[in-house]
């Protein structure tokens, strides 16, 4: 009689630096970098795991705010190729008494497979080894920062490029809205589409994302007294920062990536967004061996996982 396995599971987690700086090839090769040497030279740091563990905290700290995409999805770290996502059905909840069985609403659940993509979203910067010299630690970490600002920058154009990717009549309420005044995206089109996928069955209740082009926030919804009239304040403005707050549980986030006069609002689940790889800056060996490289990477994949929790508004 065979004797059963049983097999631990553990949490699938996405790489991450952490999980990296344990990895003794990965420190190896970072090792003899003479882009880590400087790390460790500038902010005096005792080893080549210190160095890269503190620039990392650092640059994806400072710039986290432009991870658009990971704000908008549904994010879930994997070590897997794909992740199994499931749909929400629209419906309505109900009341069980202690005993019984629960009710099911509408059809049984199903699911989305999301592939992580088989390329990398990465950016990169070269130093000749005179240049990394006199590259003080100031200029390195800002560096670090902008090319996982140009990771992030990737990830959020391939999360634009999925909603536009959503055909007319797939889209919450059968197609693309109309504004009440043309090229002028106001507080009453953001209820328009609110209304439209409140129509679709989704909760006023559930976290909603609407993403729209720099232009729509500055030059006509920052201009809506709904929005900064200090008698409304709806949104919740900070005055200091500019940056909208919420109306109906709504998110404002803005992107370059959207078309100018496009704006879409869609539930935090449309999306799907599963990370094999977080964003980590470390060092490649140049061909020339004569300088240093630093490389930001990420990897992951964006599919929708609802079209009809998705409202497009054109024209505004």
């Amino acid at each position: 009689m065979s004797e059963e396995k049983t097999e631990v599971v553990k949490g699938r987690k996405c790489e991450t630096i952490d999980s990296l700086l344990k990895d003794p090839r990965f420190l190896e090769k970072n090792s003899n970098s003479p882009f880590v040497r400087a790390l460790m030279k500038e902010f005096i740091f005792p080893d080549a795991a210190a160095a890269l563990g503190e620039y990392n905290r650092q640059v994806i700290e400072a710039a986290r705010y432009a991870a658009i995409a990971r704000d908008a999805c549904w994010l879930v770290e994997t070590d897997q190729p794909k992740v199994r996502f499931p749909r929400f059905k629209a419906g309505t909840p109900t009341k069980r008494a202690p005993g019984a069985q629960p009710m099911i609403l509408g059809s049984s659940l199903d699911y989305v497979d999301v592939d992580v993509n088989p390329y990398e979203w990465n950016a990169a910067q070269e130093w000749d080894r005179v240049s990394l010299e006199d590259t003080p630690g100031g200029v390195l970490t800002g560096v670090g920062r902008q090319l996982v600002e140009d990771v992030y920058y990737l990830e959020n154009s391939e999360y634009i490029t999925k909603l536009g990717g959503i055909s007319a009549g797939n889209l919450a309420g059968g197609g693309a809205q109309s504004p009440v005044n043309a090229n002028k995206f106001a507080y009453a089109d953001v209820l328009t589409l609110l209304n439209v996928l409140w129509g679709e069955g989704w909760s006023p209740l559930t976290q909603f994302v609407c993403i729209l082009n720099p232009a729509q926030a500055t030059d006509t919804l920052l201009q809506d007294d709904k929005f900064i009239n200090a008698n409304y304040l709806t949104a919740g403005i900070d005055k200091q920062t500019g940056a909208i707050g919420k109306v109906f549980n709504v998110k404002f986030l803005v992107s370059p990536h959207v078309t100018a006069g496009t704006v879409y609002i869609h539930t935090w689940f449309a999306v799907g967004f599963p990370l094999r790889r977080d964003v980590v800056v470390d060092s490649y060996e140049l061909e020339r061996k004569i300088g240093a490289g630093v490389i930001a990477a990420s990897r992951g994949g964006i599919g929708i996982l609802q079209s009809k929790a998705v409202a497009k508004m054109t024209g505004a």
